[in-house]
């Protein structure tokens, strides 16, 4: 009985609602359809209740509780209430039908010549015009996008709900699907322009000594969007948006080796101001605490690959030798002569002891 309740109740709601625009017209109709189609189906459902009331009534008569006797009656008359508002809606409906009819002919109207103002103003003034700028085009493109979103996808929308009601012919729009489709591709390319853009420029900010923690990071990144760059759709591959981004990708991709081997530890800075700065005939300023990547970016050094290559292996092999200097220098400096005495000065240790005397020369050898 509660669910019956709750279930007229529900419906009963959705059918007096005030019908302000053709979603709410469609959501009524739909109301009354379902409610001329419960009909047979809350008829089965109230039988047996009326049944066991009646079977109450007979066979345990004075037992029936009247409140419950009366919330059958209540429920029944709640739904026959119901069946009678919804055929009179129906027919107000109707009634208003010519109105609502023509209303919806004149937005069709209205929304095929604003769909074809906006897809000549998105040729004219959009993000493919020539000689601007890519963040310019994706400021266009955005506003392009949200305009279409927010204003004409919600008439069309609307209309083609109402030529559902009305039961007319369903309008086309191929310029203007042409058109979101083209909005819809070309973000994909511009907003990865854009993260790339965004992403590359918060790594040239890097200090040099922020730079060996964060190269695997920026590595990944960027094979990432050398990906996504590959599986963009192939027109898109034929915008000047396309070739600029392309480049920032494989630019980074190409000097990332370069920071690699200028980040090692044991690059100094007279390896950068000295050797490097030989190499390219400029002369180089470094300190781990203000060099940044994007001074590094901006020396353009991929043209200079083969040159850093043998300043980072001059550079390892001079720490080889430093390593090795200290590693003597260390073993001296701690090493022990212990003197033996002789069969001459029993009393005095005064020699070294024969097998020291080897190890020492061998060890000599050695570190020559």
């Amino acid at each position: 009985v509660d669910g019956l309740k709750d279930e007229i109740k529900r419906l009963t709601v959705r059918a007096r609602r005030a019908v302000k625009d053709l979603a709410t017209l469609e959501e009524v109709m739909q109301t009354l359809d379902d409610i001329r189609i419960k009909e047979s189906e809350i008829k089965i459902q109230l039988k047996p209740v009326s049944e066991i009331y009646n079977l109450l009534e007979v066979y345990l008569k004075g037992v029936q509780d009247k409140e419950e006797e009366n919330q059958k009656k209540v429920l029944e008359n709640d739904w026959a209430k119901l069946v009678k508002e919804a055929e009179q809606r129906r027919t107000e409906l109707q009634m208003n039908q010519t109105k609502s009819k023509r209303d919806l002919i004149i937005s069709i109207k209205s929304l095929m010549e604003d769909a074809k103002e906006f897809c000549k103003e998105f040729k004219e003034k959009g993000p493919n015009v020539s000689g601007i700028l890519p963040n310019e085009a994706l400021d266009r493109l955005k506003s392009f996008k949200s305009k279409y979103d927010e204003v004409l996808k919600r008439k069309r929308e609307n209309c083609e709900r109402g030529e559902k009601i009305f039961n007319l012919t369903h309008k086309k729009y191929e310029e203007l699907d042409h058109t979101d489709k083209e909005m819809t591709w070309l973000l994909s390319l511009y907003q990865l322009y854009a993260t790339v853009l965004n992403d590359t420029q918060q790594w040239k900010e890097y200090i040099w000594a922020e730079v060996p923690r964060k190269y695997e990071m920026m590595t990944q990144k960027i094979k990432e969007y050398d990906k996504k760059c590959q599986n963009l759709d192939e027109q898109l591959k034929k915008i000047p948006a396309y070739f600029e981004l392309k480049d920032l990708v494989d630019n980074f991709n190409s000097t990332l080796p370069l920071i690699d081997m200028m980040s090692k530890p044991y690059i100094l800075p007279r390896h950068w101001e000295k050797d490097l700065a030989t190499k390219i005939k400029k002369p180089i300023s470094f300190t781990k605490e203000t060099f940044t990547l994007g001074n590094f970016m901006d020396m353009n050094l991929i043209q200079y690959s083969e040159e850093i290559k043998e300043i980072r292996k001059a550079a390892e092999e001079q720490q080889q030798i430093e390593d090795k200097l200290r590693e003597i220098d260390n073993y001296w400096n701690t090493e022990e002569f212990v003197l033996a005495t002789t069969a001459r000065k029993k009393d005095v240790p005064s020699a070294l002891d024969i097998k020291r005397v080897e190890e020492i020369i061998n060890k000599l050898e050695e570190h020559q």
